[in-house]
């Protein structure tokens, strides 16, 4: 009678074990939608008079907030700092060098590369049910100074819904 004991145990566990396992893949899912990414870069001044302000850039005495919205899917789950036109296509000076897709966190690095300047941008960002946390640098060289710019920029974010239809 001990060993139907010891299979029913061994039996439980291993459901256990299979129950642990889904619930616990469920946060590491990236929900597909729209999301919308916030950023405030400090000490940051709003660009100069006369510029037009770009939708979703406020000046603050903390700095310029940012919020830009985009449409995250499975296949393609990067923030907007490492989208654009300036991160796609063949005669732009930007290219995506890596990404990193692990779970519910997403890694990635961009770099531009133009005759006065050369920009390098790093980032992680983590998705969980409804809102995101992440952070990016940049690191800029500029022609004829001594030493690069680097800035490190947190980011935070929520799931807004469904993605608009086309």
């Amino acid at each position: 009678m001990r060993p139907a004991r010891g299979v029913r145990t061994i039996v439980v566990l291993i459901v256990a074990a299979g129950v642990w396992a889904c619930a616990a893949g469920v946060g590491d899912q990236i929900k597909a939608g729209k999301w919308e990414f916030s950023t405030l870069v400090p000490g940051t001044p709003y660009p100069a008079l006369g510029m037009q302000p770009s939708p979703g850039v406020r000046s603050s005495p903390t700095g310029l907030s940012i919020s830009q919205t985009v449409c995250i899917t499975a296949a393609d789950p990067l923030p907007p700092m490492a989208r654009g036109p300036s991160a796609r296509g063949p005669k732009h000076p930007c290219k995506v060098d890596k990404t990193d897709i692990n779970g519910s966190t997403v890694g990635w690095s961009v770099s531009c590369a133009m005759p006065q300047i050369n920009i390098n941008v790093e980032g992680v960002v983590h998705y969980h049910e409804a809102t995101l946390d992440g952070e990016y640098t940049v690191r800029s060289a500029i022609a004829g100074r001594a030493a690069p710019a680097m800035k490190t920029i947190h980011l935070t974010g929520r799931y807004l819904g469904p993605c608009d239809s086309k």
